[in-house]
Formats: structure tokens, C-alpha cells, sequence
């Protein structure tokens, strides 16, 4: 009984342990309230707020500093994999198994804006730097443009042969790149 105590203690510590003996990092808290495995964190870029998809169907919006749970954001019917914050914090995206993104108003509560064109799920969305277009990357092979503010649809790219994984914006905002299950990366 005491040798299970012992290896629960140590696994427990261990979760932090190599963060906070890392010089300059320190746990600061952990963050609890998601019923499921959490896929992704993304600060916003303003730094005051972290959001998380989740399989629980939800994405919510952390206070870091407080761990006060701002904005539970749910509306999604599948399980969310994907998110992306807009250039000035005030929006995010979020995409999901069944192949949907939704738009939301971070600081409204009002319904998202739903954009639905993919077949497959959303596995990463990337918003411009100057914040006109969002980039969605699904498992049906395709990558598609959206215009904002009203999120129509511009462009789908069909350049892979698999699963797109990631995408990203060049700095400047005039070049996208992907990478896929097909070994490839494409500028």
C-alpha cells in the first residue's frame, strides 16, 4: 500500500516538476472545467485570454491570470480540433469533426457565424496577419479561403493528396503554406 502511495505522489509531481525546475518557467496553475481531451491552446494575440478546443464539443476562453473561465462557446455538434484567434483578439475560429467552422464574437454573445464547405474535419485554421482572410485545412484533402468580415468563401485549394494538417501565413500576409499526410509541404 505504501509503494502505491509513493507512485502516485510521483506521478503526480512529475506532471510539473520538469516545468518548474526549467529555468525561468514556473506552474503558474492548471486549468480545469473541460469534460474531454483539450487539441489545441492558443493565446490570443492581445495576451490576455487563452482558448481551447475540445472533444467535450465546446472551446472555452481561459483567463490565465485568474484561471476564471471567461466564455464556454458551444455550438458545435462534433467534437472541436481546431482554432484560430483573429489579429486583434476579438474573434475566433474554431473547426470541427463534421468538417464546420464557426466564427465567434469573443467579446458578444451572440450566435457564431457558421462556414460549411469541407467534407472532412477541420484539422487547423490559420487567420491572416492583417486579418482579412482565414484559412481552414480539412482531412478531405482541401484548403479553403474565407473572406472577412462576412466569411464567404474565396478559394479552395485541392493541391494535396491527403489529410492537410497545418497551415500558415507568411508575415506579410500574401503567402500561405500547408503541409499534409502526403509528405509534401506546399507554398
Amino acid at each position: 500500500m505504501e509503494r502505491n502511495k509513493r507512485q502516485e505522489d510521483h506521478s503526480k509531481n512529475q506532471n510539473h516538476s520538469s516545468m518548474e525546475s526549467s529555468p525561468g518557467f514556473k506552474l503558474l496553475r492548471t486549468l480545469r472545467g473541460h469534460t474531454d481531451a483539450v487539441n489545441r491552446i492558443a493565446w490570443s494575440p492581445n495576451g490576455r485570454w487563452l482558448a481551447s478546443p475540445s472533444l467535450d464539443e465546446t472551446v472555452r476562453i481561459w483567463d490565465p491570470f485568474t484561471g476564471e473561465v471567461i466564455r464556454v462557446l458551444e455550438g458545435h455538434n462534433s467534437q472541436v480540433y481546431s482554432l484560430a484567434w483573429s489579429a486583434n483578439s476579438e474573434e475566433i475560429a474554431s473547426g470541427s469533426e463534421d468538417g464546420r467552422i464557426l466564427i465567434w464574437n469573443v467579446q458578444h454573445d451572440t450566435l457564431p457565424v457558421t462556414l460549411d464547405h469541407h467534407e472532412g474535419r477541420i484539422e487547423a485554421l490559420a487567420w491572416s496577419p492583417d486579418g482579412k482572410i482565414i484559412a481552414s485545412a480539412s482531412a478531405d484533402s482541401t484548403i479553403c479561403l474565407w473572406s472577412a468580415p462576412r466569411f464567404k468563401r474565396r478559394r479552395t485549394f485541392q493541391g494535396h493528396r491527403a489529410w492537410v494538417n497545418g497551415v500558415a501565413w507568411s508575415p506579410d500576409s500574401t503567402r500561405l503554406v500547408s503541409g499534409a499526410e502526403d509528405n509534401r509541404v506546399i507554398v
